[in-house]
């Protein structure tokens, strides 16, 4: 927020089950930020992003790595219009990216939601709508349900947690809420509770709630972050969370 923005096309890794600064892995194809985030065991990968440019700042590609090796990301396909702010769930077999907006010329919200079969390339496939046009939502999932967590369409930023089942195509149903209205929070989950961590309220938030999947009902307090942030990227293996 302190100047013009200089975007990226570095990718790092890390080893989580040590503790160490994260090393080069290869770069992506396009220089952007804010693009939904997949992954299963083999592939990782992202789709739309904030390009800074353009026609409409926002750009379509969906792109993916082989997490076992190193190199550059590999072209997967498109979705189905240029976003970003979108955030991304995903069983071990399909990725959904959800929430996002475009800029021609003013800010145009989008509730689309896109799937794609990560083992696959193509593009991406209409999967249904989210309740709500909005984006800097985040996202989590089980392998069975994938969720969004709060988000904003100026002037309003959202509580609102909303599920979908992912073997299936459906719009988003109502799960609960967030104890406070989010936008540009961080998701993750141990495939049993959800995780959602800092954002924007619109000041930065250092406060982490949860909920289990496999429920409905409103989040709770979990703790704390180190920091209060936004907009960081989250990962997380099967025991926890790394925001």
């Amino acid at each position: 927020d302190s100047g013009p923005a200089t975007y990226t096309d570095i990718i790092d890794f890390i080893t989580m089950a040590s503790t160490g600064n994260a090393t080069d892995f290869g770069n992506e194809n396009v220089d952007d930020s804010g693009g939904a985030g997949f992954s299963n065991d083999t592939r990782a990968g992202k789709m739309g992003g904030f390009t800074g440019g353009g026609p409409d700042f926002a750009g379509n590609d969906i792109e993916y790595v082989t997490i076992a090796s190193t190199g550059n990301a590999t072209d997967f396909g498109n979705l189905q219009t240029d976003r970003y702010g979108n955030a991304g769930c995903c069983s071990t077999t399909r990725a959904i990216s959800g929430g996002a907006a475009s800029y021609p010329g003013t800010t145009v919200y989008s509730d689309i939601m896109d799937y794609i079969t990560i083992a696959s390339t193509g593009n991406g496939t209409d999967f249904g709508n989210i309740a709500t046009a909005l984006d800097n939502c985040s996202a989590a999932s089980s392998n069975t349900r994938g969720v969004w967590l709060g988000g904003s369409a100026t002037p309003t930023v959202y509580n609102t947690i909303q599920y979908v089942t992912i073997a299936s195509t459906s719009n988003t149903t109502d799960f609960g809420d967030l104890a406070v209205a989010t936008r540009g929070s961080m998701g993750a989950s141990n495939g049993v509770s959800c995780f959602k961590m800092g954002g924007n309220t619109p000041s930065y938030i250092s406060t982490i709630e949860d909920f289990i999947f496999a429920s409905t009902g409103n989040a709770a307090d979990f703790g704390d972050l180190t920091t209060t942030l936004q907009d960081a990227g989250s990962v997380s293996p099967n025991h926890g969370g790394i925001a």
